[in-house]
C-alpha cells in the first residue's frame, strides 16, 4: 500500500500544469485566504458591535432617570398575531360554484417577566427601576390593548365583507346564468415592523373581476395603518407616489406594447389614472419596499389582471416620517 500510494504521488507530481493555469489556481487560493481573513475580521467587528450595543442599552438607563424613562416609554407589543382557519363555505352546481376559505386573525398576548424587561436592575436606584419598569408595563399594555381592538376591527370588517358576498351569491341561485365565487385570505408581510393580512375575492360571472383589501397592522403600536400614517403632513407623499407609479406605466408599455394601463388616453381621458387615494390599498415586501396594490379593471385592461407597483426606497425615504 505505501509503495502504491509513492507510486500515484509521484504520478501527481508529474502532471504538467500551464503556467497560465498555475497562476489562477494560486490566486484562486490567495482570494480565498484573504476571504477568509475578511470574514474573520467582520465576524470580530460584529461582535464589537453587539458587546457596544449591549453596553449602551445597559448602560443608558443607569445615566438618570429621564434617560430610563424615555426608553420604558418606546413601544412595544407583548404579544403576536396569527391567522387561524375561521369560516368555510362552498357550494358546486353546473352552474354555480363558490369555494370560501376566511381566516380569523388573533391576537396572542405574551407577558414578560420584568427581570426580562429590566437589564440594568441592580445599577439603579428603587425609584428609577420603578419608574421605568412601570412605564414599560404601561406601554406593553396600551400595545396589548390596541392590537387587540385592532384584530376585532380587522375581523368584524372580514366577516362583513365575506357575509355580504356569500349573501349575494346565494341570492344568484334564483338566477340563470353562471356565476362563481372565491374567497380568501393570506398572510403577506410578518417581518419585526410589520403584519399584512391580505382579503381576495375573485367573482365569476360572464367575465371575472378580481379584488384585495389589504390590512396593515403597525407591530409597535397596534395600530391598524392606512397609506397617510407613514408620511409626514408636508410631505406631499400622494404626488410623490403617484407620479413614480406613472413612471412606471409608461416605462412597461414602452417596454412591451401588450402592457397597457389607462394613461394618457385621449379618446376616453375620463378613465385615466391621475393619482392614489389616501386609503389605497398597500403593503410591505420582502425587501421592506411599499407596495401599492391595484384591483383588476382599476388602472388597467382586465387581461393585465391586478398590478401591483413596487415604490423603491430611495422614493420613499426622503418623504417617510
Amino acid at each position: 500500500m505505501e509503495q502504491k500510494m509513492k507510486r500515484m504521488k509521484e504520478e501527481y507530481n508529474k502532471i504538467n500544469v500551464p503556467s497560465a493555469a498555475k497562476e489562477r489556481i494560486l490566486e484562486g487560493t490567495q482570494r480565498a485566504k484573504n476571504e477568509k481573513r475578511k470574514k474573520k475580521r467582520i465576524q470580530s467587528y460584529r461582535w464589537i458591535g453587539v458587546a457596544a450595543l449591549l453596553a449602551m442599552l445597559i448602560g443608558l438607563p443607569n445615566m438618570n432617570a429621564s434617560v430610563a424613562h424615555a426608553m420604558g416609554n418606546m413601544p412595544l407589543l407583548g404579544g403576536f398575531f396569527r391567522l387561524v382557519t375561521f369560516r368555510e363555505y362552498s357550494y358546486e352546481s353546473e352552474t354555480h360554484n363558490a369555494e370560501v376559505h376566511v381566516g380569523k386573525l388573533e391576537y396572542q398576548e405574551q407577558t414578560k417577566d420584568s427581570d426580562e424587561q429590566m437589564t440594568s436592575e441592580g445599577n439603579m436606584s428603587n425609584s428609577q427601576q420603578a419608574e421605568t419598569e412601570n412605564a414599560v408595563q404601561e406601554n406593553v399594555q396600551s400595545g396589548s390593548e390596541q392590537a387587540e381592538k385592532t384584530v376585532e376591527q380587522i375581523n368584524e370588517d372580514i366577516e362583513k365583507i365575506t357575509s355580504q358576498l356569500i349573501a349575494d351569491f346565494e341570492e344568484s341561485l334564483q338566477q340563470e346564468g353562471h356565476k362563481g365565487l372565491t374567497i380568501n385570505t393570506d398572510v403577506i408581510t410578518d417581518n419585526e415592523k410589520y403584519y399584512t393580512l391580505k382579503l381576495s375575492v375573485l367573482e365569476i360571472q360572464a367575465s371575472g373581476y378580481f379584488h384585495s383589501k389589504y390590512y396593515t397592522i403597525d407591530k409597535a403600536t397596534g395600530n391598524l395603518l392606512s397609506l397617510k400614517d407613514l408620511f409626514g403632513e408636508d410631505s406631499n407623499y400622494i404626488a410623490v407616489i403617484s407620479d413614480n407609479i406613472k413612471l412606471q406605466m409608461r416605462e412597461q408599455m414602452a417596454a412591451d406594447e401588450a402592457n397597457k394601463y389607462f394613461l394618457d388616453e385621449k379618446d376616453f381621458p375620463e378613465f385615466n389614472f391621475t393619482a392614489i387615494t389616501p386609503d389605497a390599498d398597500f403593503y410591505f415586501n420582502h425587501e421592506g419596499e411599499l407596495v401599492i396594490a391595484f384591483d383588476e379593471y382599476e388602472v388597467a385592461p382586465g387581461y393585465m389582471g391586478a398590478p401591483e407597483f413596487v415604490i423603491a426606497k430611495d422614493v420613499t425615504d426622503t418623504i417617510s416620517k
